[in-house]
């Protein structure tokens, strides 16, 4: 199993890699995804203090937060706004990842926010 997996703490872009933490545990990703470019963060903003990044987040937790921020600025086709499905697995900090992402709505003038959670 271990031979299809990929195993990282740290984000491939550099520039997230040099503005927050490794991860603390190393997270398992199949090869065939890996192989799979991430969509370019470059002049990506987050509405977040320097100094919460810093010690909160991952450079994995928080180029999630960027992506998902990214999805939530864009417009569907039915002229509704676009969503993000967070799927990663245990110990990933999904609920860092979705404090970030609200905080950073919330700093941006969105007030409204539902966060679902099943288990």
């Amino acid at each position: 199993e271990a031979q299809r997996m990929s195993f990282f703490s740290r984000s491939s872009d550099h520039r997230l890699a040099s503005l927050a933490l490794d991860h603390p545990d190393a997270l398992a990703e199949p090869k065939n995804l890996v192989s799979i470019r991430s969509p370019d963060l470059t002049g990506e903003v987050l509405c977040l203090p320097t100094g919460m990044v810093r010690r909160a987040l991952s450079s994995l937790q928080l180029e999630t937060v960027l992506q998902a921020a990214r999805r939530f600025r864009m417009t569907l086709p039915t002229n509704e706004a676009a969503g993000y499905y967070l799927g990663d697995g245990t110990g990933c900090g999904k609920g860092r990842q979705i404090a970030a992402l609200v905080m950073h709505l919330w700093n941006q003038g969105t007030r409204r926010h539902i966060w679902v959670s099943a288990t």
